[in-house]
C-alpha cells in the first residue's frame, strides 16, 4: 500500500491526482511495485490528469496488452484525443455504489 495509490488483483487504484507535481514520486513508488498482472486502473478518485499523468499512463501501458483504465476523469478522452492516443487505452464507466 501507498500514499499514491492501492494495488490488489490486478487493479491499481490512484488515490492522487496524476498532475506533474505527483506524477515523479508516484512513479518512484509504482517501481517499488510488481505491477506485472495489472489489467485495470481505476481513475475514480483522480479529479485532475494532465500530460504528465498520460505519460504515466502510458508507461503502465508498455507493462500490459491491454489496460483498462476505470472511470475517467470526464477530462481525459479529450487530452488522449489531442495527443492521438485514443487506441491506447480502454475507457470504461462504472457505476458507483
Amino acid at each position: 500500500m501507498s500514499e499514491f495509490f492501492d494495488y490488489s488483483a490486478g487493479r491499481l487504484v490512484f488515490t492522487v491526482d496524476l498532475v506533474l507535481s505527483n506524477v515523479a514520486d508516484l512513479y518512484q513508488a509504482l517501481t517499488r511495485q510488481d505491477l506485472t498482472s495489472v489489467d485495470q486502473v481505476d481513475l475514480s478518485a483522480v479529479k485532475k490528469l494532465d500530460s504528465a499523468g498520460i505519460a504515466l499512463l502510458l508507461e503502465l501501458k508498455q507493462m500490459a496488452a491491454c489496460l483498462t483504465l476505470i472511470q475517467p476523469p470526464a477530462h481525459l478522452s479529450t487530452l488522449l484525443a489531442l495527443y492521438n492516443l485514443e487506441a491506447q487505452f480502454h475507457l470504461v464507466e462504472e457505476s458507483r455504489h
